[in-house]
Formats: structure tokens, sequence, C-alpha cells
């Protein structure tokens, strides 16, 4: 999760089997990164417009398993049914 627009940034890796979600959210425009169901920080992207291409960068040695159309993770489901 990096990048030059980066506000925030996970400490200590990403363990074996853990599952990082990216919510790309079209009406709010805003992209929003999670660990395990566990939202990492505030929202990292705002005000998002255009095209947008799913991208993965891994290091060497290292496995991945894309899974699309998942239900919206419970932090974000909540806040989405607040005024």
């Amino acid at each position: 999760m990096g990048g030059a627009g980066v506000r925030n940034i996970t400490e200590g890796g990403i363990t074996k089997g853990a599952t990082v979600g990216v919510l790309l959210d079209l009406t709010r425009r805003t992209l929003t990164f999670s660990i395990n169901e566990d939202q990492q920080g505030p929202v990292a992207f705002e005000n998002l417009e255009g095209l947008f291409f799913p991208a993965v960068s891994l290091n060497r040695n290292v496995q991945v398993t894309l899974h699309t159309g998942l239900p919206v993770p419970e932090f974000y489901a909540s806040r989405s049914a607040m005024p």
C-alpha cells in the first residue's frame, strides 16, 4: 500500500494468510484499505475520478489470490448506514 499520495501506512507488514481489502467506492469517490476486514487508517484516497485499473505489486517468493465482488466489510457497511 504505497504511492506518493498515501497518508497512512500499515506497520509490521502483512502475515501469511491475511486478506487485504481494497474498497473502491465510486459513489463517494474514495479508496479504503483493510486487512482481515479491519480498516487501515482513514480513507486513503478521496475525490477520485477517471478510469481505474486494478494492479498488484509483489515482492519475490510471495503468492497472492485475488477475489472480486466480495461483500462490503462490516466496518464500511455500518458507516454507510449513518446519515
